[in-house]
């Protein structure tokens, strides 16, 4: 289980980081590569706005089980910012992070269980 979620996570950050240098060299419908410009096209979108949304509430439950975890408020807020300002990239992170400590003899409960 261990192997397939670092799997799972690393692919995710290779990935995302592909798609977004695809994004950034293509630009937004036919305009510059300023990524100020695609977020004024997202937020004119009705869609746009509901997909970002449902992905920052997704961000905070996920942060809500980073809080959990972490005992120190300077890495609460700490990943708080790294979520929210990277999204998936910060969660695939944190979770292999998580995966590296986990020990031997250790499963998946104690992943989602044990505090740092």
């Amino acid at each position: 289980m261990k192997r397939c979620l670092q799997i799972y996570f690393s692919a995710v950050i290779i990935i995302l980081l592909a798609v977004t240098i695809y994004a950034s060299l293509n630009g937004f419908s036919g305009h510059s590569k300023n990524v100020f410009i695609g977020y004024e096209e997202l937020w004119a979108q009705p869609w746009g706005i509901a997909t970002l949304f449902d992905a920052y509430f997704a961000f905070s439950i996920f942060w809500i089980w980073v809080a959990y975890k972490e005992s120190r408020w300077f890495l609460k807020i700490f990943w708080l910012l790294m979520i929210y300002a990277l999204g998936n990239f910060a969660i695939s992170g944190y979770m292999l992070i998580q995966l590296a400590r986990l020990k031997e003899d250790e499963d998946f409960h104690d992943l989602l269980s044990k505090k740092n």
